[in-house]
């Protein structure tokens, strides 16, 4: 479990760079930049997910496969590098309970923590009293907000000082409001908080649920600055409710955000984003790509030999415990892994596998297990 903790955490980082890339690309042809983090988050999970499947229920050689020369030394190494990351798993292996403990029992902390938060803000708006601002409905909390409240039906909370503001201020800031709840951000940012808290060992994920909340937030910005507002009178709203915000709910869309954010958000607004040429596009586009490819090809690691139903040598012996060994029409008695050494991969014309009642039929009932064909030179 350790091991495919790590793993994940890999899948994680290569699926980030990639959502990395093409959010800037998005931006720069003038679409939302948060679909390439959501697209991240779900990629990972689906990976993870897929790695999970029950063991017994995958086939790495169907009935009667065979492995040309070639083939043959790529088996080879790949069945050495397959012994080491099984020594290193082994290795991790040994911590995999009181990392399990560690999981469940910060898992558990922040969730509570998570569900405990919005509780006790849905318990205090309970005394806020409604206000009414061209038509809809606000509340007024002694010093939480801007924000939205809720996830199924976000009510726009604004606190007592921004009530002090000039009225198209005040306009501006519901705006803004107003625009998370027309895109149900506050769906993704209760799922996003919801995975961060199930997972709180994927630095990964932190870091995609982090970025997916900017990218929210500087989609909102382009829609209200594009809906008319001037953007010199945006960034001093912002700056005005940045030196009141205290501090930021996970699952809450605010319109104040901390000063790191901030800061990206005000130079996304005032220099935005350069249009791509045709070159850097096809670049980009590549990167992408190959970085998808790269997270969904990376092997999870395999379970130990005493776990797993089939033993699961790449290649040649995913076959079965104790096969029957052919080579050149005789038996040979050993398990594959002393056999792959016996004999030099130059020396093997072929390897065929046959498995199933397809082998039992050729071979009689010591083939129950599957049998090995080697053919020399």
């Amino acid at each position: 479990m350790t091991a495919w903790m790590l793993w994940a955490t890999c899948i994680g980082v290569l699926l980030a760079a990639a959502a990395h890339v093409s959010e800037s690309t998005l931006r720069a042809f003038g679409r939302p930049g948060r679909w390439a983090w959501v697209a991240a988050i779900a990629g990972a999970l689906a990976i993870q997910a897929w790695s999970i499947v029950p063991w017994s229920e995958r086939t790495t050689v169907s009935e009667g496969s065979s492995f040309a020369e070639g083939e043959i030394a790529t088996s080879v190494a790949l069945l050495k590098v397959e012994e080491a990351g099984a020594a290193v798993g082994a290795f991790l292996q040994r911590f995999d309970t009181w990392v399990l403990i560690a999981w469940v029992s910060v898992s558990m902390v922040l969730l509570i923590g998570l569900v405990g938060g919005l509780l006790r803000l849905h318990k205090r708006s309970v005394g806020w009293p409604v206000h009414t601002i061209d038509g809809a409905d606000v509340l007024v909390s002694d010093d939480f907000g801007p924000a939205l409240l809720g996830i199924r039906a976000p009510r726009i909370v604004l606190p007592e000082h921004v009530m002090a503001m000039d009225p198209p201020v005040i306009r501006v800031i519901c705006a803004h409001e107003a625009e998370h709840r027309a895109a149900h951000d506050t769906w993704l940012l209760a799922a996003g908080a919801f995975l961060a808290s199930v997972m709180p060992w994927n630095a990964a994920l932190w870091w995609k649920v982090m970025r997916l909340r900017e990218a929210i937030e500087i989609d909102c910005d382009e829609r209200v600055l594009n809906a008319g507002v001037s953007r010199r009178d945006y960034g001093v709203i912002l700056l005005d409710l940045a030196a009141d915000m205290d501090h930021v709910v996970p699952a809450v869309p605010a319109f104040a955000q901390p000063t790191s954010l901030l800061e990206r958000r005000l130079k996304t607004m005032i220099i935005g984003s350069r249009k791509k040429g045709i070159v850097a596009s096809t670049v980009s586009t590549i990167g992408v790509v190959l970085l998808g490819i790269a997270a969904c090809q990376t092997p999870a690691p395999t379970p130990s030999p005493a776990s797993a139903p089939v033993t699961r040598i790449r290649g040649l012996d995913a076959i079965g415990i104790d096969p029957l060994i052919l080579v050149d029409g005789e038996r040979v008695d050993g398990p594959p892994r002393e056999l792959l050494e016996r004999y030099s991969p130059d020396d093997i014309e072929s390897i065929e596998i046959i498995k199933g009642p397809y082998a039992m039929n050729l071979y009689g009932e010591e083939a129950a297990n599957g049998v090995i064909v080697i053919v020399l030179k």
